[in-house]
């Protein structure tokens, strides 16, 4: 038997692992999406999803376009509670960067719990920069921020780096937000 990959694309025969992962990660309090919208997400042929950690971790973009011009959504990062520190997210954020530049998008677009730590520092360590304030975003009294990635000027996310360029600097700090439960907003 071949060794599955440590990252791959998901599809309709995933739904009750991501099913169960999207309950792992964000339960009801946080928003977990239904089955039927995760059902709905997996046939959406404007998404792309990505398996990994023996399908433990997960992550799904969306793309968009006004007619000017595409970009991609950041639309769920999540890492099961006990793999959670094991770099799985970064493997994510890259795997979905690289897609991206494969289909020539530059921009990916995100939201994330001002409160989420970890995931802050992730987004950061990509280059995301934090560049609106979202109040009650997730529910009364549960903050968000919008983020922004340019990929045409930071080459160095693909590999896993932090950008140079003066975007990224300008946002050194670090950022919040619960630990690889990460959610854009629905």
């Amino acid at each position: 038997m071949a060794a599955r990959p440590a990252i791959r694309r998901a599809g309709s025969s995933d739904l009750d692992q991501i099913v169960t992962l999207e309950r792992e990660c964000f339960g009801d309090v946080d928003g977990a999406f239904s089955r039927r919208q995760l059902g709905r997400l997996l046939a959406n042929p404007n998404a792309y999803w990505i398996l990994g950690a023996d399908d433990q971790a997960v992550a799904c973009w969306l793309t968009a376009g006004n007619g000017r011009a595409r970009w991609a959504r950041l639309y769920s990062l999540a890492v099961h509670p006990k793999l959670r520190g094991q770099g799985w997210g970064g493997r994510l954020l890259r795997a979905g960067l690289a897609w991206m530049q494969a289909c020539g998008l530059s921009v990916c677009h995100a939201e994330v719990k001002a409160d989420n730590h970890a995931a802050r520092r992730l987004y950061a360590q990509f280059g995301f920069q934090e560049i609106g304030q979202l109040p009650g975003y997730y529910g009364p009294g549960i903050d968000g921020l919008r983020l922004v990635l340019h990929l045409s000027t930071t080459k160095s996310a693909v590999a896993g780096g932090a950008s140079t360029d003066s975007h990224s600097r300008q946002r050194a700090y670090n950022r919040s937000g619960r630990a690889m439960g990460t959610r854009s907003r629905r």
